[in-house]
């Protein structure tokens, strides 16, 4: 994810570092208790809130300020310095960074634009935003934040919704900001890619029947063509795609509810139940009893 030079020991001045892990999203916490400086060169975009003490950044020519209740999305490919000057056992600094899967950034976007019909030039984000993607008096958007970090403190069977439903509304809010651009093309399948809409279309009728002859149509291609670019393009067939993002679904349902299994399948797009049993339990490692069970102790 990241290269790491620093002037001090981790443990030196890191007091504590709690990672939190979902299946669309990393969410970390770093707690620094004593002065230090660090070198950093991230390799997606990352998003940053503090919530106590301040942090120097300076970049190329650039220097700010990154105080509590602001977000950073830190530059990618780019070596940061990092300074802490004044942290401690009695004023510590405290930053929560959180990594979202570009998945999840793409299908929210199809879905808000393809089913919800959102004109995104026509919406704008409250708050002063100044430099690269540093957001100064982002109220909505911190708050969002901070909703998700105390959702994680919590223990309840709700855990896994709340979490999917607060990291839609970070990245709804960060969709109408100067940011939409850069999170959009990081998370295409592929920049400018002619299988955009494509993989757009499977995201969403996923759960229908899907003819490998309409997918090509789409992408303006002969059937040979498509099923030959597309794997070379995502890595996978355009029936593997689909199922991947039937079994994506398929988890939410039984992590997040108490349908049977076989109603799983049928919601999900899968024609028979023993072929769903068999395809979750290839890609996962676990039947969807197992995977149940197993979410079910994590948020117990």
């Amino acid at each position: 994810m990241l290269t790491l030079e620093t002037m001090a020991t981790i443990k030196d001045y890191i007091d504590k570092e709690t990672v939190y892990n979902f299946d669309d999203a990393i969410l970390t916490h770093y707690h620094t208790n004593v002065p230090c400086i660090e070198n950093y060169t991230f390799d997606k975009y990352l998003i940053a809130m503090m919530l106590t003490g301040n942090k120097d950044v300076a970049w190329s020519e650039e220097r700010l300020r990154f105080q509590p209740q602001s977000i950073f999305i830190p530059p990618k490919d780019i070596k940061m310095t990092v300074e802490i000057e004044d942290a401690s056992p009695l004023k510590p600094a405290d930053c929560i960074v959180l990594d979202i899967s570009n998945d999840f950034v793409f299908d929210l976007f199809v879905e808000l634009k393809d089913k919800w019909k959102l004109e995104w030039n026509h919406i704008k984000m409250s708050g002063k935003i100044d430099r690269f993607y540093h957001f100064t008096n982002a109220l909505d958007l911190c708050k969002s934040f901070q909703k998700f970090y105390e959702v994680q403190q919590n223990e309840s069977s709700s855990l896994s919704f709340l979490t999917d439903l607060a990291l839609k509304e970070i990245i709804f809010l960060l969709l109408q900001s100067s940011a939409c651009e850069a999170l959009l093309k990081q998370s295409e399948p592929q920049k400018n890619n002619p299988f955009f809409e494509a993989v757009a279309h499977i995201k969403n009728h996923f759960n229908k029947p899907i003819k490998i002859e309409e997918l090509a149509k789409i992408s303006c291609m002969s059937i040979s063509v498509f099923y030959k670019k597309f794997k070379e393009n995502l890595g996978c067939t355009p029936n593997d795609y689909i199922i991947l993002e039937r079994i994506k679904f398929a988890k939410k349902l039984i992590v997040n509810t108490d349908l049977l299994f076989t109603d799983v399948a049928i919601q999900s797009g899968f024609n028979s139940p023993e072929y769903f049993h068999r395809k979750f339990k290839a890609l996962e490692k676990y039947t969807p009893l197992e995977y149940r069970t197993i979410h079910a102790k994590r948020i117990a």
